[in-house]
C-alpha cells in the first residue's frame, strides 16, 4: 500500500505540473515566436487568434499569408493546426505536423529537417485556386479550377547528397484567367486547361519532364526538360521549353486569336506548337520565345 501510495503521489505531482504548465504558459509569446520563425521568408504570416489543443499543438484562426512582394494580396486560411515534433528537436533537428482549411478544401503535411535531410510528406485535396490569388500573383499566372496533390520528398541539404520523391497533380477545370502573361503570348480571354494530371518523379536532385503532353480544353502544351530542386525550395532553378497550341474549338469560338497568331508565325513550329524557353528560378524564370527550326 505504501508503494501505490507513493506512485499515486508521484504521478498527482506530474499531473499537476502538466495542467499548471498548461494553464500558465505564455501562450501569446509562443504565438509571436511561431509566428516570427513563418514569416522569416518570403511571406508574412499574421493571426487573428491562437489556442493551444495540447501538449505540443496549436491551433490559429483566420491566418493571413501575405508574400513579400504583394502585400495587397493576403491569403486567408480559416484554421491551421501545428504540432511539433519532440525527438527531432532533441536531435538538433526540426519536426512539424501542419492541418489545415484552406481555398475550399484541405491540406496536410508533414516536415521533418536534420542536418543533411529535409522530409516533406503532403497531401492537398480539392483546392479551389481563385481562392488563392497569392499563387497567381507570384507566379504571374493567375488560375481557376480545383487542385489536388501529393507529394512525398527527401531533400538533400549538404553537398552532394542526393534528393528523390515525386509529386502527383491533379487538376479540375483548370482556367488560366484573362490577363496571364505567357510568354509572348498576354491572353485576351480566359482559356480552360481542363482535367490533367501529372506524376513528377524526384531523382538525383532533378525532375524530369520528358516530351510532357497535356491535352487541354482550350489550349494543348508539350513540356520538355529539368526542374532543379534546391533547399530552400525558393531558389529551385527550371530550364525546360513549353509548347503551346490552341485548339481547334478554342480558334473556332474566338475567331480574332487566329489571325493574331499570324504575327507569331516565326515561332510556329512544324506540329504546330508555339514554343518558349523557360529558364532561371521557378518563381520568376526568364521566358523567351524559340524560334521554329531551333
Amino acid at each position: 500500500m505504501k508503494k501505490l501510495r507513493i506512485l499515486g503521489y508521484v504521478a498527482f505531482f506530474f499531473f499537476s505540473f502538466v495542467v499548471g504548465l498548461y494553464l500558465t504558459f505564455p501562450w501569446s509569446v509562443a504565438e509571436e515566436r511561431l509566428l516570427h520563425l513563418a514569416s522569416r521568408g518570403s511571406y508574412v504570416v499574421t493571426s487573428e487568434s491562437m489556442s493551444p489543443s495540447g501538449p505540443t499543438s496549436f491551433r490559429f484562426r483566420n491566418v493571413s499569408i501575405t508574400h513579400k512582394s504583394h502585400p495587397d494580396i493576403p491569403f486567408v486560411v480559416d484554421e491551421l493546426w501545428v504540432r511539433a515534433h519532440i525527438l527531432p528537436l532533441i536531435r538538433k533537428g526540426f519536426g512539424v505536423s501542419v492541418e489545415a482549411k484552406l481555398a475550399k478544401g484541405e491540406l496536410s503535411a508533414v516536415v521533418k529537417q536534420s542536418t543533411d535531410e529535409l522530409r516533406i510528406e503532403a497531401e492537398a485535396e480539392k483546392l479551389q485556386l481563385d481562392f488563392a490569388p497569392i499563387l497567381g500573383a507570384v507566379l504571374g499566372v493567375p488560375m481557376a479550377g480545383q487542385l489536388s496533390l501529393e507529394a512525398d520528398l527527401s531533400l538533400a541539404r549538404i553537398k552532394g547528397g542526393k534528393s528523390t520523391g515525386h509529386v502527383a497533380i491533379e487538376t479540375k477545370g483548370l482556367t488560366i484567367e484573362k490577363g496571364a502573361k505567357l510568354g509572348m503570348f498576354p491572353l485576351p480571354m480566359n482559356v480552360e486547361v481542363g482535367d490533367l494530371k501529372l506524376d513528377l518523379p524526384l531523382q538525383d536532385g532533378k525532375v524530369a519532364l520528358p516530351n510532357t503532353d497535356i491535352k487541354g480544353t482550350d489550349l494543348e502544351a508539350k513540356l520538355e526538360g529539368t526542374i532543379n530542386v534546391e533547399v530552400p525550395l525558393e531558389t529551385t532553378n527550371l530550364n525546360a521549353t513549353v509548347g503551346l497550341m490552341p485548339t481547334q474549338k478554342f480558334l473556332a469560338a474566338n475567331q480574332l486569336i487566329g489571325p493574331l497568331l499570324n504575327n507569331f508565325s516565326a515561332y510556329k513550329s512544324g506540329d504546330g506548337f508555339y514554343r518558349m524557353a523557360l529558364k532561371g528560378n521557378i518563381l520568376r524564370p526568364i521566358v523567351s520565345p524559340v524560334r521554329a527550326g531551333r
